[in-house]
């Protein structure tokens, strides 16, 4: 019974590789705890429905969901550095379908400051920073670039799903120096 379980399984689940899933971050750079956004897209590069993502590999310190307010979306966050591999499942013209993502490293996050080119520190690193912390879930940077710090305090009040955030004025003030600078 187990057998044909299995088999049942596999054969529901099918690997399709006209699907593909692309990191949402404006940069490669995958840190520890730090919420990574990714997206799956059909071969028309249009957005797919998830109904469920699994983490393949990465050991205990990785949690993987699908995003709940953006359902072609997962977010993947790890406590500690990791090699992860995910598989991610959708519903395509009545079949259920599975397509794998990685392996893929995840570093450990670093508080030294970010270089520049030339050695200068980069000025906008930590509004980026604490964009990545309490952003970057839902939006990406080049989404929201110019935007200030009244935008910003207006959107955290008025949206539901961003009331939870918080943030001091130094924070916000950063978040909107680093967008601008975009």
């Amino acid at each position: 019974m187990k057998t044909l379980s299995l088999l049942l399984f596999l054969f529901l689940f099918q690997t399709v590789n006209a699907q593909s899933v692309t990191a949402l971050m404006r940069d490669a750079s995958f840190k520890t705890d730090v919420p990574l956004p990714f997206r799956l897209t059909n071969a028309q590069s249009m957005a797919q429905n998830i109904f469920d993502v699994r983490l393949v590999a990465g050991g205990s310190s990785c949690q993987v969901l699908v995003d709940p307010f953006i359902r072609s979306n997962f977010l993947l966050k790890c406590a500690s550095a990791s090699s992860v591999q995910v598989s991610v499942y959708f519903y395509l013209n009545g079949e259920y379908k599975k397509i794998n993502y990685g392996p893929f490293n995840v570093g450990r996050l670093t508080d030294a400051p970010v270089s520049q080119p030339g050695g200068g520190v980069d000025p906008y690193a930590s509004g980026k920073q604490a964009f990545q912390n309490a952003c970057l879930q839902c939006h990406l940077a080049t989404d929201k670039a110019n935007r200030s710090v009244a935008k910003i305090k207006a959107a955290i009040s008025s949206q539901p799903q961003m009331r939870s955030i918080v943030l001091t004025n130094e924070q916000v003030q950063a978040i909107s120096d680093y967008l601008g600078h975009l």
